[in-house]
């Protein structure tokens, strides 16, 4: 394992982060430490030329899962002030797809004790959560889920409340759905929307009649207090995706032609409506028999030309025989600005889909920054923005840019948040597959593939009052590395055949807004050129003899680099930035 470190020390540091190579080091190591000892483990960690990869030397132990991996992690991490490392351990465990027993239950109960960083308790609380899930066992789920329903009957502040609503939607028991739905349907809205966000993780076949009903009531607003939009739109988005009857999509689009004043919503409907008809066949007939149906109130201009901002769409980004990629953004504007965006990387295979990752975006009370709008309620909410990520279906501790009107003006009068920042860095595993294969022949095959992605998200914002504008640019660096094979096994040949795949996929979120007068907003949501590079080897050997074979078959798929069409109204926005410029 030393000489492995040595070799791939370069392609390990953190500059490296978001390339195929740094994938493929990962992939290289994480054997190495799962048949290490203990000494040797700790050594590693301990080397003081391995500290400048410490981070990365921690991905690999987490992602490995063992219990000495674990031990000597831990043993290291009693030095970690800061909890940036400890941190940065959990995720890896979180995102592992293999985790110990012992070492799930050894986050679980380390994830109920008092802790003096707020930011580690939530991090352990999560990670206990996703462990849960990925070990499987009905047992430890259950167990997980008791002990993160206690911590949430148990706490008082909101925060509190956060910390546990986000672990249990990492955790996905549909036994939970009682609890959140009391949570769904608090006053508090921070703690209502991340309740709805729990209940929309769920497996569709988990959404039961009482969240749909849940769901309806609070999204049309029938009883109790009026609802924050995102916890109405989050509330539509289950129903959308639950296979909704016709006599529910009829009721929608009749809710287009309503007075609500809360125009956005409504925009966002029409949004989702498109997006989801565009994938769905029989989604789509049920929209085309209602405006068929003669119905002037429902298929006129006045409905399908919903005035707002918020827009929702599905793109291609890689087209191949087996899989394709898509990009599926959901963008939920207020008072002219951004108040929910998210960005997801979805690999699709047959009717599979897999979001590999999640990048939201949040915002609130900026309204007394730009010029005023006419929205239906006001915006007397604390300043607040940050971005919530979920990686490989696991939802990460939410990054907070600044909460009050203090913490704003503190990062725009120092210029702290102008320089690229990375916010989120991990090597992670993909998947790991390994199962043997009789043939009829008598032989055995052994199949095997390991996949691994190398991670960074990193951002910059810069925000003038005195031009009263601002710019903002999200980019995420990703390194994919896939490797696998077949193998016959026999006395008399030696015959195999691997391949590789490798890809290195880049995404950037920019935004421009001009609040000097009329509020000017444009997203531009680009993809840089990709190659996809796939290689396939076969090997054949034949014992005591010199016959040997060995065969190479290289191809590349191409995806030119690309800018997203979000919506007519943001292309005219981003024409008057062009003009300025």
């Amino acid at each position: 394992i030393d000489r492995a470190i040595e070799e791939y020390h370069k392609t390990l540091t953190a500059s490296a982060l978001g390339t195929a190579k740094s994938a493929s080091a990962f992939l290289k190591l994480l054997p190495l430490v799962r048949n290490a000892s203990p000494e040797e483990l700790h050594k590693v960690l301990k080397t003081p030329r391995n500290q400048k990869i410490k981070m990365q030397l921690l991905d690999v132990f987490g992602a490995a899962s063992t219990l000495p991996a674990h031990q000597t992690a831990m043993k290291i991490l009693r030095q970690d002030e800061t909890g940036d490392e400890t941190e940065r351990y959990l995720w890896a465990l979180s995102l592992s797809p293999t985790p110990h027993v012992d070492v799930a239950k050894d986050i679980l109960r380390r994830s109920e004790e008092t802790m003096q960083s707020d930011k580690v308790s939530e991090t352990y609380a999560l990670a206990a959560g996703a462990m849960a899930r990925h070990y499987g066992s009905a047992e430890v789920i259950e167990k997980a889920r008791v002990s993160l329903e206690l911590g949430l009957e148990t706490c008082t502040g909101e925060e509190c409340k956060l910390k546990f609503l986000r672990a249990l939607r990492n955790l996905r028991s549909a036994a939970a759905i009682p609890t959140l739905l009391v949570h769904a349907l608090s006053d508090s809205k921070v703690i209502s929307v991340a309740a709805w966000r729990a209940l929309k993780a769920l497996p569709r076949e988990a959404v039961t009649d009482e969240v749909k009903s849940a769901a309806i009531r609070v999204f049309y607003q029938i009883g109790g207090p009026r609802r924050d939009s995102s916890a109405r739109t989050i509330a539509l988005d289950i129903i959308l995706e639950s296979e909704p009857s016709k006599e529910t999509l009829h009721d929608f689009v009749r809710y287009l032609n309503s007075n609500d004043s809360a125009y956005e919503v409504r925009k966002y409907l029409s949004q989702r409506l498109t997006q989801i008809a565009e994938r769905d066949a029989r989604f789509a007939e049920y929209l085309r028999s209602i405006y068929a149906s003669g119905n002037v109130t429902v298929n006129n201009y006045h409905v399908k030309a919903q005035r707002g901002l918020s827009t929702a769409f599905d793109r291609s980004f890689l087209r191949s025989p087996d899989s394709n990629g898509s990009l599926v953004t959901v963008q939920e504007v207020n008072s002219g600005l951004l108040k929910r965006g998210i960005v997801d990387v979805v690999l699709e295979s047959n009717k599979e889909r897999q979001a590999m990752f999640s990048l939201g975006l949040f915002a609130g009370g900026l309204g007394s920054f730009v010029s005023s709008q006419d929205e239906a309620q006001a915006d007397d909410e604390v300043a607040t923005a940050g971005m919530e990520i979920d990686f490989l279906d696991v939802g990460i501790r939410p990054f907070v840019f600044f909460s009050g009107q203090g913490e704003l003006m503190g990062h725009v009068w120092s210029g702290t948040a102008d320089q690229r920042t990375p916010a989120f860095q991990a090597l992670a595993s993909l998947y790991s597959h390994n199962e043997y294969v009789p043939l009829g022949s008598g032989f055995v095959a052994e199949i095997d593939i390991q996949g691994a992605v190398s991670f960074e998200l990193a951002g910059e914002i810069q925000l003038s009052l005195w031009s009263r504008n601002a710019r903002s640019l999200v980019e995420m660096d990703a390194g994919v590395m896939v490797h696998g094979g077949t193998r016959v096994h026999t006395s008399f040949v030696q015959s195999k055949t691997e391949f590789t795949m490798a890809m290195e996929p880049k995404l950037q979120l920019s935004t421009n807004v001009d609040f000097s007068g009329p509020v000017a907003l444009c997203m531009r949501l680009s993809q840089p050129a990709t190659t996809v590079r796939h290689q396939v080897y076969k090997i054949e050997r034949i014992p005591g003899s010199r016959h040997k074979l060995r065969k190479t078959r290289r191809s590349k798929i191409h995806s030119s680099g690309r800018s997203y069409r979000l919506n007519q109204k943001n292309n005219e926005m981003c024409a008057k930035f062009s003009n300025l410029s």
